[in-house]
């Protein structure tokens, strides 16, 4: 192992975590546009319920109808309801949006993970090498001390 390619690892290490940062930042801004679009969907499923009920207090129990109200309530009804269905597919896009989002930044990370596995790797093999090489020099050292006394 050679330092340059310790220092070749330490440079792809670095663009790893950044890539895996910014693939956890893209993760949590799907995130809030999956909340903000459930909570949409809420708010349209809520107004479509208000309005249903607000038509069926247009039937009296005597059994006599408000025949203009309940025809623009249940217009209001039917216009919430197309409301709330595409509320629900921009739900849905945002669902899948956050899944793909959350497969790349497991991905980026583990990827950055293996390679700062391998940078540690080569990191100690190269300290033994040094290592091996200064032993073997003070060996050397020694012998030829020994020698000379």
């Amino acid at each position: 192992m050679s330092k340059s390619s310790v220092r070749s690892y330490d440079v792809l290490n670095r663009i790893a975590r950044v890539k895996a940062a910014q693939a956890s930042m893209a993760l949590a801004e799907a995130s809030r546009a999956e909340q903000a679009a459930s909570s949409h969907v809420d708010q349209a499923s809520s107004l479509c319920v208000a309005a249903s009920t607000a038509r069926e207090r247009c039937i009296s129990s005597d059994g006599s109808l408000h025949l203009g109200e309940y025809w623009m309530l249940t217009e209001l009804h039917d216009s919430l309801q197309v409301r709330r269905e595409a509320a629900v597919d921009v739900l849905q896009e945002a669902q899948a949006e956050q899944s793909a989002r959350g497969l790349a930044a497991g991905s980026a990370q583990r990827f950055a993970d293996g390679v700062e596995e391998e940078l540690t790797q080569r990191r100690h093999e190269v300290t033994r090498e040094i290592e091996g090489r200064l032993l073997a020099d003070s060996l050397e050292l020694w012998m030829q001390h020994g020698e000379e006394a």
